[in-house]
Order: C-alpha cells, then sequence, then structure tokens
C-alpha cells in the first residue's frame, strides 16, 4: 500500500520490486543472522569460497523474494527464493538485491557527482578519483 515499486530489468525480462516492508526487513536480518552462523569449517579455501558463495547467493536470493511475494503472494517466499536461485543468473541476483536495498533505505545513496558536498556549512564539488585509481 505504502512501499515503494521499480522495474528491475536485465537481458530483456523485466520484473517490479517492492520495498521490503517493516516485517519483511526483521525477517531478512533474522535470516542473515542464521545464515552467518558458521556450520561445519570448510577443509580447503575452495570449499570456503563455496560456501560463502553459497551463503551470498541465498541471502540475495532470499531478499528478492521478499521483494517480489508483494507481486505473487500466493507462493511462499521461500519458494520463490527457490525459483530464483534455479532461474536466475549470480549477476542479476546480484543486481536486483541491490536494488532493492536501495529501494527499502537499508543502503546509503551515492552522492551524484552533479550534486554539491555541504561539509561544515561550506558548499564543495563532489570529486571522482576512480579514473585516477585505475
Amino acid at each position: 500500500m505504502f512501499l515503494k515499486t521499480d522495474e528491475f530489468a536485465y537481458n530483456q525480462k523485466t520484473v517490479m520490486l517492492t520495498e521490503m516492508s517493516a516485517l519483511q526487513r526483521i525477517e531478512y536480518l533474522e535470516y542473515s543472522v542464521e545464515l552467518s552462523k558458521p556450520q561445519v569449517e570448510p577443509e580447503s579455501d575452495i570449499a570456503k569460497v563455496a560456501a560463502l558463495s553459497r551463503q551470498n547467493l541465498n541471502l540475495n536470493a532470499r531478499l528478492v523474494a521478499l521483494s517480489l511475494w508483494h507481486s505473487d503472494n500466493k507462493k511462499t517466499v521461500k519458494d520463490i527464493q527457490q525459483t530464483i536461485l534455479s532461474t536466475w543468473p549470480s549477476e542479476a541476483l546480484s543486481l536486483a538485491a541491490n536494488q532493492v536495498l536501495i529501494l527499502s533505505k537499508m543502503v546509503p545513496e551515492l552522492p551524484d557527482a552533479a550534486d554539491p558536498v555541504i561539509e561544515n556549512g561550506e558548499t564543495s564539488e563532489v570529486v571522482d578519483n576512480s579514473a585516477e585509481k585505475s
């Protein structure tokens, strides 16, 4: 009812993402805590990378599923999450998850390069040094 929405487009497909509700934020944070609990310590570096990748994909899929649930609340969030994990490429999942976080104001917005920055009451220009780091 009051939640913001935004289209997410990837590979010529579009879905409507919705801001997370207050209850969904709590569910997402609890799920994040549960996923971060150590299971069995991986024996090798590659097993650690695989475990962290699985954790990241599951967390992003849950986030996007919570958002998409508003458009398809006949399915459970877990069912939507499983569908996402089995049909979405990891890049699309990462981009959509980031868009949900921004919609839900769960990450700070980056200032636009054209917007002035105000510090100590004085206005200054935003300097983009990204080209210098390459």
